[in-house]
């Protein structure tokens, strides 16, 4: 099992930290048609999945491996 992924108090405040980062307050009909959103989903999510030493577990993330 991947220790990474194992809660404990850093990970707990590691991940609290992630949430206030990326969680918006609110989400309305128009945010949904907003690209950015989705630049914000995969930004969130590609930030998790380092944090939790994941590796690219999404398309988008091995879609980009060799675009950078």
């Amino acid at each position: 099992m991947n220790p990474a992924v194992m809660m404990n108090d850093t990970l707990f405040s590691t991940l609290n930290d992630w949430v206030d980062r990326y969680y918006r307050d609110r989400l309305t009909a128009a945010d949904l048609a907003d690209p950015q959103l989705l630049h914000e989903g995969r930004e969130a999510l590609d930030t998790l999945t380092q944090l939790l030493n994941l590796g690219s577990v999404y398309p988008f993330q091995q879609e980009g491996a060799g675009n950078g």
